[in-house]
């Protein structure tokens, strides 16, 4: 267990080496570190200057060490990737501690490191290198680690081994594939692009079930079943988007003419004021939505004394 690390030179060099790193001869290179370590096992917080670091293959190491990149740029070449990797800021990186592997900034930077050799257990840590650019376990994971880095906790605590347990599975959920994406079927496809035309189109009052089914170039009873076996239809999706409209521009307008209210009714799709009326009615709800007081809106229309 190392805290507040700070070497220069030829000590920052012997430093590295003792945790299997070599820096290129003649190089100034500056480090400050804190680590955790126990049998088999580090997490490290590591910032230092330019540098050029190796870590030599060796066949009878097992496990993996965890490379994440915290602040500036590093590229990282190993035995397993033809090309170098750029690792920047919030990129996770799994090693095979068997592998040569190097580390080359051209610029300040700092990492953490995480090593066990007993990660290869996992499925989730099979290949020898990955990278992972988002993960919400790796912020979970860094936090953890800076957290047990900047307290009190020692390798010597009754409760270190499960500590580490902690850090070996939310590194292993750091790295898991994402599962593939779920794709609709078609009918889901079609219902959503339906649902989504009628939330912008329902104003117009010339939409209509032949209407819809041509937009989206199916048949009208295709279009029918598809809405059926979401429990709804064309129809009553149209209606209800309607008086969604209705009710939200009454709430907002508050009209004080029987011409506010046509000129609503005309703009929300409806061909009068009385099946405006009449589906705010059938739609009716109660209790107050966010943003527009109460939604019974239909019952403060009044009547239009011309019956319209």
């Amino acid at each position: 267990m190392e805290r507040g690390v700070a070497k220069r030179d030829g000590a920052a060099a012997q430093w590295f080496e003792g945790r299997g790193q070599w820096i290129a001869p003649q190089q100034s290179v500056q480090v400050f570190a804190d680590t955790l370590s126990a049998s088999g096992f580090e997490v490290a917080r590591v910032w230092h200057t330019t540098a050029h670091l190796t870590h030599r293959a060796d066949r009878h190491a097992s496990g993996f060490v965890a490379i994440i990149q915290l602040d500036g740029e590093t590229m990282l070449t190993t035995g397993a990737q033809a090309e170098p990797i750029r690792l920047e800021p919030g990129t996770c990186t799994l090693v095979a501690l068997s592998d040569h592997f190097e580390l080359r900034s051209r610029a300040p930077a700092a990492r953490m490191e995480i090593s066990s050799d007993r990660m290869q257990a996992s499925p989730a840590l099979s290949r020898s290198i990955r990278v992972v650019d988002e993960s919400g376990y790796r912020a979970a994971l860094i936090a953890t680690v800076n957290a047990a880095l900047s307290s009190a906790v020692s390798p010597q605590d009754a409760a270190f081994a499960d500590f580490r347990i902690a850090i070996e599975h939310l590194l292993a959920a750091s790295f898991q594939e994402p599962p593939p994406p779920v794709r609709p079927s078609r009918q889901e496809t079609l219902v959503n692009e339906a649902l989504g035309m009628i939330r912008r189109e329902a104003r117009d009052p010339r939409l209509s079930v032949g209407v819809l089914a041509r937009r989206l170039n199916v048949s009208e009873r295709t279009l029918r079943r598809a809405l059926s076996q979401r429990g709804t239809s064309v129809r009553a999706e149209i209606a209800r988007e309607r008086a969604r409209s209705a009710r939200d521009l009454l709430a907002r307008a508050a009209p004080q003419s029987s011409e506010d209210l046509r000129s609503i009714a005309s703009s929300t799709g409806y061909t009068s004021v009385r099946w405006m009326r009449e589906s705010l009615r059938r739609h009716a709800t109660t209790g107050t939505e966010p943003g527009h007081g109460s939604t019974n809106v239909g019952a403060r229309i009044g009547e239009d004394p011309a019956g319209r």
